[in-house]
């Protein structure tokens, strides 16, 4: 009796689990639609102010090295404190120190301080230490000098304190 065994490399299921792997959101990320394309940055970190008063929070987004498209969202401390639960909005009444900016892949800077509508950011975590932890989420419309207007949605974050 003879017996033919045969089996290929590598199953359906292998190739399945290695693209789950791939899809797989990176531990630190900012990730965002803008006008419906989906980006995912390579480098995402937070920073706290170096001045006391007031206290600033200052979250980055970039493509591999610095690369353009950049996201970048800035605000102080409001009476509540940086505290899980925190929500910002930023457009062009807010003050000058709560904005977004967001610089497309050609290198146009969008931001809030030019638009009415503008963003809302909410805070899911948020711990303002070194090695700390920022998580949450973002969505709305920002604005270049120009008149074009960028839709963001479905922005999320989970960045660490480099300092």
């Amino acid at each position: 009796m003879i017996i033919f065994n045969a089996c290929k490399k590598g199953s359906e299921s292998d190739q399945e689990d290695k693209e789950d792997e791939q899809q797989e959101t990176p531990t630190f990320y900012v990730k965002y639609k803008a006008n419906g394309t989906l980006i995912t940055q390579a480098e995402a970190s937070a920073l706290r102010g170096t001045s006391t008063d007031p206290k600033t929070l200052t979250l980055l987004g970039s493509g591999k090295d610095g690369a353009n498209p950049k996201f970048k969202f800035v605000t102080t401390e409001t009476f509540i404190g940086f505290v899980p639960g925190l929500n910002v909005n930023c457009s062009i009444n807010s003050s000058d120190s709560d904005y977004v900016e967001f610089t497309n892949s050609a290198g146009l800077l969008h931001t809030t301080v030019k638009d009415s509508d503008g963003m809302h950011v909410a805070f899911f975590e948020l711990s303002y230490t070194k090695d700390g932890i920022a998580r949450g989420i973002f969505s709305g419309k920002i604005k270049a000098e120009n008149g074009s207007i960028v839709t963001i949605t479905d922005g999320e974050f989970r960045v660490k304190f480099t300092n």
